[in-house]
């Protein structure tokens, strides 16, 4: 996605920043800044909020972004619809409260971390590159992800008194679509208990998979990720069926990605590569927000988001070719993900704000997932009557 310095200026409020700092910190982002006047306010303005926030900047609180018309261009309107916002509705495009470094903090931090002495970009080849950070055969990858999954459920306990009565299994996908699936995805328990919840495992071409991705993408698709909130929405009682099965990608991915950010406090991300894992899938998700725009909003070619995203990461060939073949197939998929993640971090905030001393993170995530996949404004004010209602005690 290109937008002209100009426009930038135009539209954020950039006191105190350089020219330079800007473009810095939108390039590495995703965004690449051009030295021609762009467009008027489109999908882009969206977009480069979202990417304000994924990369958040010491001083992003310099960078706002004010509201903007939902129009009636294809994007806009599934961004509007995955925010739960009407056509002509104001859209707030900065959703506060990620808690997400910059590009170049993630590097910076782990180089420390382990002692590494030369520059970010020579780091990231080394992580790309070298045998010990990849996998050699599907067994390990299976053995390696079975091991983690003991550890990450036994430590659940810490932040949740609510957990589904299903269980879940690693599976590793399937020959038949395993090259164009992504990294993994979770399928739901059977209802009368005969089969647990699944974690897919794409163990295609073990050595495009980096070991130290392992523990956030555990999180994400298992516990407390995917199959603690979808086993335990099918496991309600007297409520409607929509409430147990449906689900809109907003919520649902947002809490995938939302869970992630829990890693710390679960006793995870102790090792330093697996906290850069945590921290480059954070990056990834930045990336995927300039090619959902790229693609369905500037025309971009498969070739040109493949060219874009071997430009800003460390991805390998196999996963880009089929992230990108992925988000070309469902427009908005990248937006909804990280504005359901921003949301529920923003309502934990503001729980943790309004409640201080009081706030108890159990009782936040039982609020949040006990009456299944909300729509976000639904969620936001049913955690406001929580809010209210934990004060009154």
């Amino acid at each position: 996605m290109n937008v002209s310095l100009n426009w930038l200026g135009t539209h954020l409020d950039v006191a105190g920043k350089s020219i330079k700092e800007i473009d810095n910190l939108f390039t590495f982002a995703g965004v690449e800044v051009e030295g021609i006047v762009s467009k008027g306010i489109t999908s882009e303005k969206i977009v480069v909020a979202q990417i304000m926030e994924a990369v958040q900047h010491p001083n992003a609180d310099r960078l706002k972004v004010t509201q903007v018309d939902a129009g009636e261009g294809s994007l806009r309107q599934i961004v509007c619809g995955a925010q739960n916002y009407k056509v002509g509705d104001k859209v707030p495009c900065a959703l506060p409260g990620a808690e997400l470094p910059n590009g170049f903090t993630i590097g910076e931090t782990v180089m420390r971390k382990v002692g590494w002495t030369g520059d970010l970009p020579a780091f990231m080849r080394h992580v790309q590159t070298d045998p010990r950070f990849r996998y050699t055969t599907r067994e390990e990858m299976l053995a390696d992800y079975r091991s983690a999954q003991a550890r990450i459920d036994a430590s659940t306990d810490r932040l949740f008194d609510v957990r589904p009565a299903a269980n879940y299994e690693i599976r590793p996908v399937e020959p038949f679509r395993e090259r164009s699936a992504s990294a993994g995805s979770y399928s739901s328990a059977s209802l009368d208990g005969s089969r647990p919840g699944i974690f897919y495992l794409n163990t295609y071409d073990p050595p495009s998979r980096p070991r130290y991705e392992m523990e956030s993408l555990l999180i994400h698709e298992g516990s407390p990720g995917h199959h603690f909130q979808i086993s335990i929405a099918r496991e309600l009682t007297g409520v409607p069926r929509l409430r147990r099965f449906g689900g809109n990608t907003a919520y649902l991915e947002g809490w995938g990605q939302y869970a992630e950010t829990l890693g710390r406090e679960l006793g995870m991300y102790t090792d330093p590569y697996q906290d850069f894992g945590y921290l480059s899938q954070e990056l990834w998700r930045a990336i995927r927000l300039v090619l959902d725009t790229g693609i369905h909003s500037e025309g971009w070619t498969l070739a040109q988001a493949s060219d874009y995203a071997r430009r800003n990461s460390a991805t390998s060939e196999t996963v880009i070719q089929s992230e990108v073949e992925r988000f070309s197939a469902i427009p908005a998929q990248g937006l909804a993900y990280k504005i359901g993640q921003l949301k529920i971090t923003e309502l934990r905030r503001r729980a943790e704000g309004a409640l201080g001393p009081r706030f108890d993170i159990k009782a936040f995530h039982r609020a949040v997932l006990e009456d299944g996949a909300l729509p976000l404004d639904v969620l936001d004010a049913k955690i406001d009557r929580w809010i209210a209602a934990r004060r009154q005690r």
